[in-house]
Order: C-alpha cells, then structure tokens, then sequence
C-alpha cells in the first residue's frame, strides 16, 4: 500500500531529522538534508492508519518513505500530530547518494527539533560509525559510547573509541576520553581529541627524531590546502645543537595552463665542532619553477635554484631533489614554436663555487649571466630535393600509394639546411664585465647513397661569433691542461668553418658501423684567414670516431665507440696528449628479456693515460608487481686499486602493511670477504621502512651522509578524508600474502 503525501506540515521534517542523524554519525562535512517540503514525497508500507480522533499517523511492515534520491525504510513508524511527536522502530535505515545510516529506534520532537537515535551506525565515505545513542538539538549532536573509523576494510586496521563525540556539522567534532586501537589492540589514549572540518584542510605532522650531528630534532609540516590542486606547506625544525629552521613551498596547477612551485628554507646554525668547516652565518636554499601557456604557440618557463653554499641541502634539507647539485642554473624564458623555426628570449645565470674552491661548504657565486639572450632555430628544410627535377608525373595506371612502396633509385638525397643564431648581453665573474655579443651558424647536409650497404654523409657548418670587448680568458684546446694566461684575444668579429663526414657500412638491418671524420678551423680575429696564435695553430677540432651500432632485436642493444685526436699542439706536455689522444674505448650492453621485468647493462672502457687503464660496470634491474624495486650495480676503476663501488637499491612489500625501502652507495675492498665486510665504507645510505594501515602510515627514516652525519626519524600520518588513488591493489596484494581474505574480497 502506497500513499503519496504533498504539502505535508510534518513528514518532510521528519525525514529531514534522519539525514541530519547521519551526517552527525559520519562526520562528513556537507550537510545531509535531503528531504524538504517543497516537493511531496511517497509512503508505501503493508498497512497504513490514520486516526482522524487522535491525528495519528502508522506505518507498518516494510515501510518506505521515497523523496528524490533518498530512501528509509522502517518496520514501522508512528507519528502523534498533538504531540507533534514521531517515532520509528525496526531496521530504520537510510540510503542517500552512496550515504548510508541505521538504527534501531528514533524519537524525535519535532516542535521542539529534539531527538535520539538509539544504536546508530552508518557509512559515507571514508567514514563508519557506530554508537549507542545520538542526541540531537538543532545543529548540535552528542554521540555516547561511540566508536568511529576511517579504514574500509572488512576488518578495520584501526578505530577511535570515546565516551562522548561532539559534532557541528561543516565546522569541528571533538571527542572526551578517546582511546585508539589497532586491530584490537590499544595504542593511545587522550582525554580530548579534535578535527577541523572546513573544506580548506589543514594537516599537521611532527616527525621527532635525532641527527649525530645536529642532536635531537622535531620537524613538523603544517600543510594548508586551499583548493585540490593549491596549497601551501610551512615547515618549522627544531634541532637541539643547530638551532631552527624555518621554511615554506608553495604549490598550484590548472592542468594544461598553469603550474609551478615556490620553495625556500632559512636557518642560521650554530656552532658546531663535530662538523669542520660547517659555516655559522646565515644559510639559505630557494626553488622556484612556474611554466604558463600563453597561447596555442607561446610559453613563459622559469626555473631558479639559489643556495648559499653547495651543501646546504644534504646538510640541513636531504629530502630536497636537488641535494647533490653543485652548479646551479636559473632562468625565465618566453618561447615560440611554430612548424619551421622556433625562438625565445631567455634570461638566465649560473651560481657555481669559483674554480678551484673544492672545499665542502664551498660559498656559491653567479659565474656567468645572460642580461638577456635571444634565440633563434630554422629547423631542417630541403634546399634542393633531385627528386623534383628526375621524377616525372604519374601515369593512369600508377597510383601513388604503389609509388612509395617502390625501392629509390636516385643516388643523392636533398641538401638539407637549418640555421641557429644567437645575441644578447653576457656577464662574467672572472673580470666582472658585461659583454654583448652574437653568433651565427648554419649548417648544410647531403646524404649520398653509394651502394646497398654503403652510404656517406657530407656536412659543412659556417659560424661567426661577434663580442663588443676582449675575452677575459682566451678558450683552451680541449682536453689541454695548458695553462692560459688571462689575456684577451679579440674585439670584433671571428668566423670558424666546420665540416662532418661520416660514412656508414650497413652490412645487416639490425647492424651499423659509422666512422666520422671532425674538422673545424678558427679563423683570424676580425680576418679571413686561418689563426695561428694560440697553441692548437687555429685547428679546434681535427679527430676521427668510431661507432658500432647493434640491435638485432627490441631486447638487445649492443654499442661501441671510441675516437683518435688528430691535433697537433705547440709544447703540449706528452702525458697530456697521450690522454687526449686516443679517446677511451668503451662497449655497452643492454639486455631487457622479452615480457620480463628485469633488464641488465654493462660497460667497459679501456683507456691509455699514461698507461693503459680500464673501467668496468654491470647494472642489474628489477621493476615488479606492487612497485617492487631491486637494483645492484657494482664499478671497478682500475685507477682505484682494490677497491669496488657497490651501490644498491632495494624497494619491497615485505607484507600488505609493511614496505622497505633501501639505497646504499659504499666503496669495498676486493681482496676477500673478511676484508669487505670489515673495511667498506659507506658513501651514502637511506633506509625507509614504512607501516602502511590502510587508513593511517607510520615511516621510520634513517638517513647517513658522511660528513653531514647519520638521522633517524618516525613519522605518523592518520589518513583522515577520502583516500587518494592508489598506486597498487592493495587487495591483489592482500589476497597474495593472506590467501584466505580473498573469499571476502570476491564478495
């Protein structure tokens, strides 16, 4: 039996007092009231009375009350017009939107808006909850003998147990004399427990640990997010021996418009002896990124790393991604890209150590600048193509679709031309000077096919540079440790003429050789012909090389290379040259089984400086299910005699809720295990163990970066709000250590 009530005084408030009961029990943040009476609403049970005499209303057997997306159902309901008093008994259950409450029996006054709910339960997610009873007056509930959690499993990893759970909705909850469990066994207990919940999220973490060096520390992150792709972290760091350290970063993205990133990190140490040469003045590290497309063609990208000295970040900030970079480059660029050329206006400096500072805290410098610098590249375009001219028109009986899958016959390509320029103003530490200058290439190619399996490419590259004042240092002959005296060389213009040839025998598919001959010649200062003052007589580059190229299929990569100097240099000291002369003979092998997820690479160079000398290296690599990392990789240098580097990593679910993550970097010595295991020295070490709950994660950190010293850390982080995606099943890997919980998991 169904009755379809419309403009009804009291129903809609009713049912509005069930959706407010289940926001209180779920502690969501958006308010649940989901019928009103601006629309009817249908009741349906097995039997429904109405007595005119004492305005009651019942309800029995497999009630239903429908209205819009909400649904309750009740085994009975009775509502007293006089009393203006309704009740609902049996099963009381309410479906809205993926929200789900329950309880045994309700009352509610609806004149004065007050009610209970006794054993009320439901679900939204992330959260389930159960109490014995719920009271409600107006938009304040009071939940006793409560117990809450946010963990979706069958069996919860954790849950909150309180004597009394106050709630207002889209503002707060707090909780007396709370005690948390895991599985079921108790781990804390607080007397008072609070959550904030406004939509603009504020998370807070400490993670207490302890730094030979620095002493004991709290580091704690406060992350304010104000919408789900901005937010903003402020960091604040205590350390009993170096004192506090202040930091914030910034984050946003509009995806496919804007995005970048703002960081930085303040703290001025104190003294400390157990670090030689630690500096005591103020230190500092910023990073900044932002990239912004303009329009279909244009983008502004900026990109700044600032740091006061080399090693602040593995000394105070080793989470940072750039920790081991020493030379430092900043820049912003406006860049357009159309189909044929591309060109930027980008201004940029590079902050390094001077030369010859090798010190640990080295003080860093801008080396050079560009105050700006403008680019320009013409892509590669056929100047004259012998096809046009050879080719005739196509017949009737010839479609063009046969014509390309027909063999060339023609011995010589296109002449293929591309250009690159440059100018702008250029700053240098060495006599701090501003320099303008410009420079122009230009290059012009040709492939000539000389047979099946031979075939030869011809290149010739023009240049000319032009500076308004001399160089402060005169460009050395690469690979010379020449010294040079810092004197200039030019003021005006220089040109060089550059040429590249290469021939290739390709006597398989899968199997290249190339040999390529190098020759570029330094004109004159401000002169057409060749130069002859400095040591290398004019002649920049003059060398052959080598290389072999072999992949017979996808799995398997084979190369080799090396190259002969062909330069003559005035006084050239005979270490020196036997050095440069015959560059490293180096093979490499990639090696990645077919559907398998391991993948091997080894190298070995052979050298002659002054002796012979050799290199070797084999990397074995492991990428699995479940983001299961296993990676060895050992070098011998036999310019370190009896020793190997050994660098390892390691990342593996020893459980559902146990991972290890491990890299250590050592040198150790090849004599004998005895002598390896007692003598290696560690280089660097990091070792993550992490406890993963489901619903909250604990990280225990130990970190070791000789000098800067050895941290351990713990870090607890309850996963409060809707879970974000996973990058693994956690139930497949579940169900592979606990065979028996996939049964449930099929359910």
């Amino acid at each position: 039996m169904s009755c379809p009530i419309k403009d009804a005084p009291i129903a809609p408030r009713t049912i509005a007092l069930l959706s407010a009961f289940g926001a209180a029990i779920l502690f969501t943040t958006t308010r649940a009231y989901a019928f009103n009476s601006h629309q009817p609403f249908d009741i349906s049970a097995d039997v429904i009375d109405y007595l005119d005499a004492s305005q009651e209303m019942t309800a029995e057997g497999h009630v239903i009350i429908v209205q819009t997306s909400t649904t309750l159902t009740a085994d009975f309901m009775r509502y007293d017009r006089g009393q203006n008093r309704m009740q609902a008994r049996g099963h009381v259950i309410m479906r809205e939107l993926g929200k789900i409450m329950m309880g045994d029996f309700l009352d509610y006054d609806v004149a004065s808006q007050k009610g209970t709910l006794y054993q009320g339960g439901g679900y939204v997610a992330p959260w389930r909850m159960q109490a014995k009873s719920w009271e409600k007056q107006e938009d304040y509930y009071l939940g006793r003998e409560a117990s809450f959690t946010s963990c979706d499993l069958i069996d919860p990893h954790y849950h909150i147990r309180s004597s009394r759970v106050h709630f207002i909705p889209d503002k707060m909850f707090w909780a007396w004399n709370s005690r948390g469990y895991i599985d079921r066994i108790p781990v804390f207990y607080t007397p008072f427990l609070y959550k904030y919940l406004d939509k603009q999220r504020i998370v807070f973490q400490v993670a207490p640990g302890n730094d030979t060096v620095k002493g004991a520390f709290a580091k704690t992150t406060t992350t304010i997010r104000f919408v789900d792709r901005v937010y903003d972290r402020v960091f604040f760091d205590h350390y009993s021996v170096a004192g506090n350290g202040f930091g914030n970063e910034f984050d946003y993205n509009i995806p496919g418009k804007i995005q970048g990133s703002l960081f930085g990190y303040y703290i001025n140490p104190h003294a400390n002896a157990d670090l030689t040469g630690a500096p005591e003045a103020p230190q500092y590290t910023t990073r900044f990124y932002h990239w912004q497309k303009l329009s279909s063609d244009t983008t502004l990208q900026s990109n700044s790393n600032l740091r006061k000295n080399v090693a602040f970040n593995n000394q105070f900030f080793s989470q940072d991604t750039n920790e081991s970079v020493n030379d430092i480059t900043s820049s912003i660029a406006l860049t357009q890209q159309k189909k044929q050329y591309n060109q930027r206006v980008v201004f940029e400096r590079l902050d390094a150590p001077d030369p010859g500072d090798t010190t640990t805290f080295a003080t860093t410098h801008v080396q050079s600048a560009s105050l700006p610098r403008y680019d320009f590249t013409l892509y590669q375009i056929p100047l004259w193509n012998p096809s046009a001219k050879s080719a005739g028109p196509l017949t009737s009986s010839t479609s063009s679709a046969s014509s390309l899958a027909l063999p060339s016959s023609r011995k010589i390509g296109p002449i293929l031309f591309n250009m690159t320029g440059s100018a702008g103003n250029n700053y240098s530490r060495i006599d701090d000077q501003i320099r303008t200058n410009a420079s122009t290439a230009l290059s012009f190619s040709d492939s000539i096919l000389l047979s099946r399996r031979w075939s030869f490419t011809p290149s010739v590259s023009p240049q000319l540079n032009w500076q308004d004042k001399f160089n402060p240092l005169p460009p050395p002959p690469a690979g010379s440790s020449t010294t040079v005296i810092p004197i200039g060389t030019y003021r005006g213009y220089q040109g060089r003429l550059g040429t590249t040839d290469t021939l290739r025998y390709r006597p398989l598919s899968s199997l290249s050789i190339d040999q390529a001959y190098l020759l570029t010649a330094r004109m004159e200062p401000n002169g057409t012909t060749l130069d002859r003052e400095l040591a290398d007589g004019g002649i920049e580059t003059h060398r052959v090389n080598w290389l072999v190229f072999y992949r017979p299929t996808r799995q398997i990569l084979l190369r080799s290379f090396s190259g002969y100097d062909l330069r003559r240099i005035a006084d050239e000291d005979p270490n020196v040259y036997r050095q440069r002369r015959v560059d490293p003979w180096t093979t490499e092998l990639t090696l990645q089984p077919y559907r398998k997820p391991y993948e091997f690479f080894c190298r070995y160079a052979l050298g002659y400086y002054p002796t012979e000398t050799s290199l070797s290296e084999a990397t074995v690599r492991y990428h699995g299910k479940y983001r299961t990392i296993i990676e060895t990789s050992l070098l011998y240098n036999r310019g370190q005699e009896g020793t190997w580097t050994v660098n390892q990593r390691l990342g593996i679910y020893l459980s559902p809720g146990w991972r290890l993550d491990t890299t250590v970097h050592a040198l150790v010595p090849e004599t004998s295990l005895r002598a390896a295991m007692q003598g290696s020295s560690f280089i660097d070490t990091e070792f993550i163990v992490t406890r993963d709950m489901h619903c909250w994660q604990a990280q225990f950190v130990y970190r070791s970066r000789p000098p800067f010293g050895t941290e351990y850390s713990l870090l607890f982080d309850l996963k409060f709000g809707a879970a974000a995606a996973k990058d693994i099943a956690d139930k497949d890997l579940e169900t592979q250590f606990y065979p028996w919980r996939a049964y449930e998991y099929a359910r």
